[in-house]
């Protein structure tokens, strides 16, 4: 178990129909600068509401703040591993900046010391639907992990793990099963309470291009299904033609022709199905070759010039103006 503070983060906190709350920020950041050497703190503006001159006034009172501002709107998992690409800390912290979740970050920060890799909150369901349930179930089956609908609300992990989960091209289903894969020690923490998806989450047609996403974020899995279907369709073409055979033997009041359009209609589909079970087995191993990118949707970035680290930096004076070369005080030497 480590003692002591650790090395540094990127707190990742996501910015949707209004500004966060600087006070509970910045009782944030006085924990996390006790436990932690270099905090960095990434907003990641998700379809947020805030005009950007405000986004530009809020960010540069923040010290060690970087704002994407994304181009369109995202779910709670996308928008955070938009701003997990651009963390440069040896630990990244997502969280929904909430009492409940602020108040949860010293056990998750112990639970670190302790040497878990990932820790996590542990998730309240917020969907109580029946299709909602159905279609959870289903990608879990899928996945073979225990997917959880409601969105994460803290997740701290380790650099290794971050990196490993954003090479997967499942990492929103990853984080939606509050883990990082199978060689890294997950563990989660209680919150007090779990806060509701934002309004425009619930659209039909969000809810739709999300299920969507996660469905093709499964990797090679839809593909493969329908690869299968296509080998049980030429199969029971297969078996149509041998029963077609079997009646035209057995049958004695045949219509004319009916023999020869049927083995005709059962050849073709086997045919069909046959070239169409080798393109998904191509197609799969393309995307396996290439693997799956996620797109950009970073439009804009917005900087503070102010740090916490003015005192480490010999880039900048102690009132955190920007200068170039040593300080004087280093050149200059006393008899």
């Amino acid at each position: 178990m480590r003692s002591g503070r650790l090395s540094s983060v990127s707190l990742i906190v996501l910015v949707k129909e209004a500004l966060p709350d600087r006070a509970l920020l910045d009782r944030l950041l006085a924990v996390l600068g006790t436990n932690f050497t270099d905090v960095e703190t990434i907003f990641v503006a998700d379809g947020s509401t805030a005009a950007v001159r405000d986004l530009k006034g809020f960010v540069a009172t923040v010290p060690d703040a970087t704002c994407l501002v994304l181009v369109e709107w995202l779910d709670s998992e996308a928008a955070s591993l938009v701003g997990m690409e651009n963390a440069v800390c040896d630990h990244v912290l997502l969280l929904s900046l909430t009492e409940a979740a602020v108040a949860a970050v010293p056990e998750a920060i112990e639970r670190i010391r302790a040497g878990y890799d990932a820790v996590f909150d542990h998730a309240v369901a917020v969907h109580d639907t029946v299709i909602h349930r159905a279609a959870y179930d289903l990608l879990s089956s899928m996945t073979g992990a225990a997917l959880k609908p409601s969105p994460v609300e803290l997740g701290l992990m380790q650099r290794e793990a971050a990196l490993y989960l954003l090479s997967k091209q499942n990492a929103e289903v990853l984080l939606k099963a509050r883990t990082c894969g199978p060689g890294f020690a997950a563990t989660e923490v209680a919150l007090a309470e779990a806060s509701p998806e934002p309004e425009n989450a619930s659209s039909v047609r969000a809810r739709a291009g999300k299920a969507l996403r996660l469905a093709i974020s499964l990797g090679a899995a839809p593909v493969r299904l329908l690869g299968l279907a296509a080998m049980l369709a030429s199969a029971l073409s297969l078996v149509y033609a041998a029963y077609v055979v079997l009646v035209f033997l057995f049958k004695p009041d045949v219509e004319a022709g009916w023999t020869t359009l049927s083995l005709q209609m059962a050849g073709m589909m086997f045919l069909f199905s046959l070239m169409f079970w080798l393109l998904s087995e191509y197609v799969v191993q393309i995307h396996a070759a290439t693997g799956g990118r996620r797109r950009r949707t970073v439009v804009r970035e917005l900087r503070s010039e102010m740090t916490a680290r003015s005192g480490r930096l010999n880039v900048v004076d102690e009132t955190g103006a920007f200068r170039l070369g040593a300080p004087e005080a280093a050149t200059t030497g006393g008899d």
